[in-house]
């Protein structure tokens, strides 16, 4: 039996049913462009035409070849408006052929921007693209710290615990540390841990290849308590100590002159270890010269980082702190004068006044 809808078309002034018409359904698959369905006038009923087996979707009724407005207005309607509900129903049912096919069919969620689609199952994966969003390829762009890349191999989070647990216990600090920070070393450089500041510096002047401009050594020293960490020291060129909080080193370098990095820590020259002549300044890091031998302390290629330069030896002998050349100072201060070379760049201030001028 075919399915019968029904238009009437009346008269808008009298009311009475208008015949004779010519009616026709146009939709909106060819933008409304020719006839799809042809009405007959229902006999016996004036101004009621009969169109059978409409397939719904949006049409623009035509009487006598123009648009009537009355139906839909403008732009026309979705008609019959009775299937319309039943139609929804059955194609928007989670069935495996909707999910596949037709058209509401959820197989073109993926056609979005893959990117923006994390998928976590491989099964429903449509694209190269796509896959880069699963947690695999994540993990694999994962940095930890500066400069370094993780491996490749993660199918389990699991993975990801046993990459970064051998690596956090690698970070430099002591057993009584208070913070930790990111020391990192950059891609294809070792990390390790030492209990004391003296062993590390042992393995990095025995390491091969031996410290130098090109292959620089850094330790990174954790205080042990609120007064900081205390410890003599034998130091040589390019092994770099960078302190964390406050940190109190007291030893001897090698070479009158020497060409290193040295931030944020306390450095005694010359195996003096008295600080009793000292002034409590809240400066980060302070280079000692004093021996009671009137011994002179040459900077050379150093980046000098919140520096006190400190005389520590009596008077009689009075040394003096020299520059020679290429040395870069930042908040650096002194109680002696300070020889700034004319390749340095920043300044040494009095102890008075601790602001940087250029």
């Amino acid at each position: 039996m075919a399915n019968s809808s029904l238009v009437v078309l009346r008269d808008l002034t009298t009311g009475a049913g208008r015949t004779g018409l010519t009616v026709k359904l146009r939709w909106h698959t060819d933008n409304f462009a020719s006839d799809i369905y042809t009405a007959s006038e229902v006999a016996g009923k004036p101004g009621v035409y009969e169109f059978t087996d409409v397939v719904m979707a949006k049409y623009k009724l035509y009487v006598n070849g123009t648009n009537d407005v009355t139906f839909g207005g403008a732009n026309g309607k979705w008609w019959p408006i009775d299937d319309l509900l039943s139609y929804l129903i059955t194609n928007l049912a989670l069935t495996a052929g909707n999910i596949t096919s037709g058209i509401f069919s959820l197989d073109r969620i993926p056609t979005m921007d893959a990117s923006h689609i994390p998928n976590l199952d491989t099964s429903k994966t449509t694209s190269g693209t796509f896959a880069q969003a699963r947690l695999p390829y994540l993990i694999d762009a994962l940095k930890i710290g500066s400069g370094y890349v993780g491996n490749t191999n993660f199918d389990r989070l699991t993975g990801l615990r046993e990459y970064i647990t051998p690596r956090l216990d690698k970070i430099p600090c002591m057993e009584t540390h208070s913070l930790i920070v990111d020391s990192t070393a950059p891609s294809g450089a070792g990390v390790y841990k030492y209990q004391t500041i003296q062993t590390a510096i042992n393995a990095a002047h025995e390491a091969s290849p031996a410290p130098s401009a090109g292959s620089p050594y850094f330790i990174y020293i954790m205080p042990k308590n609120e007064t900081g960490y205390a410890e003599n020291l034998t130091l040589q060129p390019h092994v770099h100590l960078i302190g964390i909080g406050l940190v109190h080193i007291y030893g001897t370098i090698t070479g009158a002159s020497f060409s290193s990095t040295l931030e944020n820590l306390y450095f005694a020259y010359e195996g003096n270890n008295s600080i009793a002549n000292v002034r409590a300044l809240n400066s980060f890091f302070k280079v000692y010269a004093g021996d009671d031998s009137g011994y002179t302390l040459t900077l050379q290629g150093n980046i000098l980082v919140s520096c006190g330069l400190i005389n520590t030896c009596a008077a009689e002998f009075a040394p003096h702190i020299t520059s020679g050349g290429t040395n870069v100072f930042v908040q650096c201060w002194s109680n002696i004068a300070a020889e700034i070379a004319a390749t340095d760049k920043g300044a040494v201030n009095s102890l008075e006044s601790p602001a940087l001028s250029f």
